[in-house]
């Protein structure tokens, strides 16, 4: 007899939404990154910021895998490394 509980708890795991590749709003991006949408908008204009996918011209969304490996790019060890 299968266990109906453990294929929903799977399905939900491996949903796209919960993928690192899931596509998620500007505003989910700033509070992953810990800083204002603002902010990256500013990135975004300046070539700065995460890589981004625009939907349409007010339609901007980022991947989490983006966000942390742009993130992970930016470790650094002390002040005067500019990497």
């Amino acid at each position: 007899m299968r266990d109906v509980g453990s294929d929903e708890a799977a399905k939900s795991l491996n949903s796209p939404f919960n993928s690192a590749f899931a596509l998620i709003t500007e505003r989910q991006a700033a509070s992953l990154l810990s800083v204002s949408p603002r902010a990256l908008q500013k990135w975004r204009a300046n070539g700065r910021g995460p890589p981004f996918v625009r939907i349409s011209n007010r339609c901007i969304r980022y991947r989490k895998s983006d966000l942390f490996d742009w993130a992970a790019d930016r470790l650094r060890k002390s002040t005067s490394d500019y990497g």
